[in-house]
């Protein structure tokens, strides 16, 4: 038999997610076929290592056994799914909301890596064996942050010229830059004050991760610079506020998504200028 759409769909329901969680609790369910194939290649990608690792698709795969084009179609909905999350990603930001970005995240790391809790212990723990098993513990990507500096500054620093510099000279100025920002900053005192917030990231695994990425690519007799050309490393800092009262305790009525209680979506887009606004009425 040919896998495809209805091995998966079989397999999700022996995991015990499918139907999905919103339909589990209904007895009828009456979904029309292009709703249910999305959801099915939905689930099937947020279970995606119980399926991939799956004795009957491991024996499929070198017979030719697999359906190509549900599988080819897989791929091409993945890719979609990407782009519309990226899209909702930017549009929270233009909102200002911490909440939903924060959510959009988790949606977009479920969906890459194929697990259906980003915060699972269970998940992360095998995320990070993994990382070490492929990588080796020094080349696990994560981030280091250092000499962080929030504050209004007064003036700018001083711009020295780059030329002739060696990289250990540009990251001592750097340093040296937050230095300078964080002795001529002072408080915020005004609405109107521009706060600024600069950090020194180091990303420590890069040597070792791109020796093992490049040694891969020698293994896979696949051109270096073709296959670290498809790459990509992306990190996601997200800065939330407090309104404080004068006491110091935290003002409960202050919504720090859009700067005030009860705020209003759509001045916050009209003051952006943003092109999905003419695509919203007020009821949306």
């Amino acid at each position: 038999n040919v896998l495809g759409m209805q091995w998966v769909k079989k397999n999700l329901t022996a995991l015990g997610v499918w139907p999905p969680p919103k339909y589990a609790t209904k007895k009828n369910i009456n979904m029309d076929a292009p709703t249910e194939r999305n959801l099915i290649m939905t689930m099937g990608r947020l279970n995606a290592r119980a399926l991939n690792s799956h004795p009957e698709l491991l024996q499929a795969g070198p017979t030719g056994k697999i359906d190509p084009t549900y599988f080819q179609s897989t791929m091409e909905y993945r890719q979609r799914v990407g782009q519309q999350l990226d899209n909702v990603l930017r549009f929270a930001c233009t909102l200002r909301s911490f909440q939903l970005a924060c959510a959009v995240l988790d949606a977009i790391v479920m969906f890459k890596i194929g697990c259906m809790d980003a915060h699972s212990e269970v998940e992360l723990k095998w995320f990070q064996n993994f990382m070490e098993e492929k990588y080796g513990k020094e080349g696990t990507p994560k981030l280091i942050l250092e000499d962080t500096y929030l504050g209004v500054p007064t003036e700018e620093p001083s711009k020295d010229k780059e030329e002739n510099k060696t990289e250990a000279e540009k990251k001592e100025e750097e340093k040296n830059k937050l230095v300078q920002l964080i002795a001529q900053s002072r408080q915020v005192t005004t609405t109107d004050d521009k706060m600024s917030l600069e950090m020194q990231i180091t990303r420590q695994h890069a040597e070792a991760f791109t020796k093992e990425k490049l040694a891969l690519c020698q293994r896979q007799g696949i051109p270096p610079q073709i296959g670290m050309q498809a790459y990509r490393e992306s990190w996601f800092i997200i800065v939330r506020a407090y309104k404080l009262n004068e006491d110091g305790s935290r003002m409960s009525n202050w919504d720090g998504a859009m700067g005030g209680s009860n705020p209003n979506h759509f001045e916050v887009l009209k003051g952006n200028k943003h092109a999905i606004l003419d695509m919203l009425t007020e009821d949306t």
